[in-house]
């Protein structure tokens, strides 16, 4: 599934409203286990939580993915992921609410 990457998304939503301490958190407190690579390109270090929105969907809930901070920084940035990587960024169905 192709997702898209929402540069300057932590300015709207700097941290989660649930009781994370970050993004990143949030997906692996989620998912039950720590992110070990970037979902776009594969590097191990410097993994934040990024928001994504699915490209070509009628879906445009936002996401959270492990990506690493340079591609966070790259604007339209448009990769490929499995569904079952993707986490809601909506804190209401966080596991640490």
């Amino acid at each position: 599934m192709k997702v898209k990457n929402l540069k300057g998304s932590a300015t709207t939503s700097p941290k989660p409203t649930c009781k994370c301490e970050s993004w990143i958190e949030h997906w692996a407190s989620n998912k039950g286990f720590k992110p070990l690579y970037c979902r776009s390109c594969g590097s191990s270090s410097n993994l934040v939580g990024g928001h994504v929105i699915k490209v070509g969907s009628y879906d445009q809930k936002r996401y959270i993915v492990p990506i690493c901070k340079d591609c966070n920084n790259k604007d339209n940035l448009e990769f490929d992921v499995e569904e079952k990587d993707l986490v809601s960024a909506n804190c209401d169905n966080c596991i640490n609410k």
